[in-house]
C-alpha cells in the first residue's frame, strides 16, 4: 500500500514535466497595449489655478466667518432655550 502511494505521488509530480507550455500569440502584447488607455497628464498651470482658487475660497470663508462673528448680537444657547432638568421618560 505504501509503495502504491509513493508511486502515485511520483506520477503526479512527473506529470508536470509532460505538460506542454503554451506560448502567447505575437499580437497579444500589442492588443493589450492598445486597450490600456494612456494616462493623461494634467498641465501644471491648471493645477496651480485650482490650488489658487481653493486658497481664495478659504480666505473668503475666513473673512465671512470673521464678519459674522463681529455683529455682537449672538446669544448663548442657554439663554435661547430653557434647560430641562427633569429627565423622567414616563
Amino acid at each position: 500500500m505504501d509503495m502504491e502511494k509513493q508511486k502515485w505521488i511520483e506520477d503526479v509530480i512527473d506529470s508536470g514535466s509532460r505538460v506542454r507550455k503554451l506560448a502567447p500569440r505575437d499580437s497579444l502584447l500589442e492588443a493589450i497595449e492598445r486597450r490600456v488607455a494612456p494616462v493623461a497628464e494634467v498641465p501644471a498651470r491648471k493645477v496651480w489655478i485650482a490650488a489658487a482658487s481653493v486658497a481664495v475660497l478659504i480666505a473668503l470663508n475666513f473673512a465671512a466667518i470673521k464678519a459674522a462673528g463681529d455683529t455682537g448680537t449672538e446669544k448663548s444657547s442657554t439663554t435661547e432655550t430653557p434647560l430641562y432638568t427633569n429627565n423622567q421618560l414616563y
